[in-house]
């Protein structure tokens, strides 16, 4: 739905017929200019797809606190606090470029709040926590099947980022003048990332990092 299309403003009075979707599509044309990962854009991209279906046939300036309001309760009553918050951020984006292009002189969301779901007694009790890590024998099976099936040096790869916690690619940036076998940690200064154009680029980080 949200692509890179250019859709500019010839004339102030078109302001007036401009819908949530058309401010949108003009803040992912310029998004995907300004150097930010490929995944990022993605996720942006899915998180207005979502909101299209709420906001998107609604005139700009027709958005004001109150129906940003009702759009923050709706999501509440459909999406999970994370998915709440992404979703969010997202319109805020777009509306913050809004203010940026004197598209709006306000920012809708400005005052507006996310509710917080008051759960009962027994909805406490019955939550279980979700478990996002391998236990110690799912590791090994996954060390084994590495080892198995993976290309050489793979284990240690993928030993190093579960023990350590480093991305894949702050791994692949590593030197080896960036380890410290004395000190026995590792300096992580850069990473690879995949630009827009789908071509992975070395960043540096803004700050180092040691891991031991």
């Amino acid at each position: 739905m949200y692509n890179n299309e250019i859709r500019g403003i010839r004339d102030p009075s078109e302001v007036v017929s401009l819908t949530f979707r058309d401010v949108a599509q003009m803040w992912v044309n310029e998004y995907s200019r300004s150097g930010v990962k490929k995944s990022t854009l993605r996720v942006r991209t899915n998180a207005l797809s979502t909101i299209d279906p709420l906001l998107g046939d609604k005139k700009l300036l027709s958005i004001n606190r109150d129906v940003y309001q009702q759009f923050i309760f709706t999501l509440a009553d459909r999406y999970k606090l994370n998915t709440i918050h992404s979703l969010n951020s997202a319109a805020m984006m777009v509306f913050k470029h809004a203010k940026k292009s004197k598209l709006i002189s306000e920012l809708p969301y400005q005052d507006t709040f996310i509710p917080k779901k008051q759960l009962t007694v027994e909805e406490i009790e019955q939550q279980k926590e979700e478990r996002n890590y391998f236990n110690h024998s799912e590791i090994k099976e996954f060390l084994d099947a590495v080892v198995a099936y993976g290309k050489p040096l793979d284990k240690e790869r993928f030993f190093l980022m579960m023990f350590t916690g480093l991305r894949s690619g702050e791994l692949c940036a590593l030197k080896w003048a960036d380890v410290d076998f004395a000190a026995q940690q590792i300096r992580v200064k850069k990473q690879f990332t995949r630009n827009p154009g789908d071509t992975m680029i070395m960043r540096s980080l803004l700050q180092n990092k040691w891991i031991n």
